[in-house]
């Protein structure tokens, strides 16, 4: 008798742990589902607020979401973007209607939609006078599209330099609205308009913008201030110093004027604080298609090869010039496409394609375009009395070193 009742309360035991541990296991279990059912009411009351965006700039696709809602302003908006997407220049938006399959000029953020697409714009500077002009008087798209064409086919002939001349200016407007309005990749436009990665057609097109000489401007202002940069920079101290001195070192050993010009601008680069690498790789015993390949990567470059010498510009991984003559003229033509392409400049390079362009852009001076203005003017000051006030109007013109 005496074991049965021992085997009984051994059960009961058993029976109240079990029970404990289920109504435990209860317990947690429907814990950890009210926890899952507050996460996602919270998810949801997120969503109620997140808005999605397609951004298009130049020729990349974004995608930006607003967790906590729209900003109120267009202003504000646009500030978020310059800041996620690295963008350097004064910008518009502009939103997708559904209705009318286009895009039209963001004036209110209340306008957007979840999912809505936009497209970034860039401002015209104050210097493009004509920055997206209207039609010349009786054409349309469709009498400029059948130019366009022409000219392709023209492009491929030899002797052509007038008429193809001829052809761009006459469908400058239509270019402009395809360049600036639509977000094109760099190979297709070079398909669409192959004329425009000439080096002739680029300092026209940049005159047609500007009404400005790219190459002439560019290369006589670099050869003016010349002297006095290189004086700067040789004073320069610290690991900056370091770097440029090494630079320099290589005009002792080829005093050339192109190699002048050449060291000046990497030296420049490097002053700014930005690297000369991310605008300059050099090669060596390297064949030209094989840097293609290497650079196909890279959103905007220029390569120098040696043995043989080969000198050209990559952009979003494509070759747009090829055959130039040396580093100077790239850079130069490199400032003219972009102009022509209505590109960004370079995040880490923007300083350096600022000072440029300051003078004909007549931009807010960035604290390092003043710092180097500065210096320049000081440098002024310490020449010959009777010449003091010539020298220091000629380098306050000069307002940004290379003033295209």
């Amino acid at each position: 008798m005496s074991t049965l009742r021992t085997v009984k309360t051994f059960i009961h035991q058993r029976l109240a742990v079990a029970v404990d541990e289920i109504f435990g296991l209860l317990e947690t279990t429907i814990s950890n589902y009210e926890e899952e059912l507050d996460r996602q009411r919270r998810l949801l009351e997120d969503d109620r607020y997140a808005t999605c965006c397609e951004i298009f700039i130049n020729h990349d696709i974004k995608k930006i979401t607003f967790q906590n809602g729209l900003p109120s302003s267009v202003e504000d908006m646009i500030k978020v973007f310059k800041q996620a997407l690295s963008i350097t220049t004064d910008t518009g938006l502009q939103y997708k209607d559904a209705n009318f399959d286009d895009f039209f000029t963001l004036t209110s953020t209340s306008d957007l939609k979840d999912k809505d697409t936009l497209k970034v714009v860039h401002k015209p500077h104050k210097s493009e006078v004509n920055f997206l002009p209207p039609h010349p008087a009786g054409e349309t798209d469709s009498s400029l599209e059948s130019l366009r064409l022409e000219q392709v086919a023209v492009s491929r002939t030899k002797d052509n330099t007038h008429t193809i001349n001829d052809m761009m200016s006459g469908t400058y407007s239509c270019r402009r609205r395809e360049v600036v309005g639509q977000s094109m990749q760099v190979a297709e436009l070079k398909e669409r308009w192959p004329a425009l990665f000439d080096p002739v057609q680029i300092n026209d097109e940049f005159r047609r913008c500007n009404t400005v000489p790219l190459e002439s401007t560019f290369i006589s202002q670099l050869d003016r201030y010349t002297p006095k940069l290189l004086e700067l920079f040789n004073s320069k101290r610290g690991a900056v110093g370091q770097r440029m001195k090494i630079v320099l070192v290589e005009l002792i050993k080829d005093p050339d004027v192109v190699k002048k010009r050449d060291m000046t601008l990497r030296c420049l680069i490097e002053y700014m604080g930005e690297s000369v690498q991310e605008l300059i790789s050099d090669y060596s015993r390297t064949p030209e298609d094989k840097v293609h390949e290497d650079l196909k990567a890279q959103s905007m470059r220029i390569y120098i090869c040696q043995q043989p010498v080969a000198v050209g510009i990559i952009i979003d991984g494509t070759p747009v010039l090829t055959g130039l003559d040396n580093v100077p003229r790239a850079c130069c033509l490199l400032l003219g496409l972009t102009c022509s392409l209505n590109l960004d400049y370079p995040p880490k390079l923007a300083e350096t394609f600022k000072v440029f362009q300051r003078q004909r852009l007549q931009l807010k001076p960035t604290s390092k375009y003043i710092s180097l203005k500065n210096k320049l003017l000081s440098r002024a000051e310490q020449g010959h009395s009777s010449h003091q006030t010539r020298g220091l109007r000629r380098v306050s013109g000069f307002c940004g070193v290379l003033s295209v």
